[in-house]
C-alpha cells in the first residue's frame, strides 16, 4: 500500500495477478444488483474500525474480508438478495432494473469469471 501523505488516500498495485480485477469487478457487479450492497458494506467497515477490529496484521479481518461478510450474509438470507458465483446470469429486477433502464445499461448482469477458472460449490 502506497499512497501521499498529504492526501490520506492508499492504493494497492497490483501486477500480473488477475484476482484483484476479478474481485473489483465482481463488487461492481454486485453493486449493480443491489445499490445496498455499498451502503451495508461502508456501515460494517466503519464499525469495525471503530472498534479497531479491521487489521489482518493484528489478526483480525480486513477490510475486504468484512465486505465478504457482507456478500455472505445478502446471498443468504430468505429470500437472497445477491446472486452466488455459481449462477450463470441475473435478471435486475425493482429498483435495479428501474436505474439500469434510466443509465442505458443492460438488464442482464453476468458475473466475471474466476481467473483461475469455473468456480463451483463449495464442499
Amino acid at each position: 500500500k502506497r499512497g501521499p501523505p498529504a492526501t490520506g488516500l492508499s492504493a494497492d498495485l497490483s501486477v500480473q495477478n488477475d484476482l484483484p480485477v476479478f474481485k473489483s469487478k465482481l463488487l461492481a457487479e454486485y453493486s449493480r444488483i443491489d445499490h445496498r450492497l455499498k451502503h451495508l458494506v461502508l456501515v460494517v467497515k466503519t464499525w469495525a474500525k471503530a472498534r479497531g477490529i479491521n487489521s489482518a496484521a493484528q489478526g483480525t479481518l480486513n477490510s475486504f474480508g468484512y465486505t465478504l461478510l457482507v456478500v455472505h450474509y445478502l446471498q443468504n438470507i430468505s429470500p437472497p438478495i445477491l446472486p452466488r458465483l455459481t449462477d450463470a446470469a441475473i435478471e435486475l429486477k425493482g429498483e435495479a432494473r428501474d436505474r439500469a433502464v434510466a443509465a442505458g445499461r443492460d438488464l442482464v448482469v453476468t458475473l466475471p469469471e474466476h481467473p483461475q477458472g469455473q468456480v463451483g460449490p463449495v464442499v
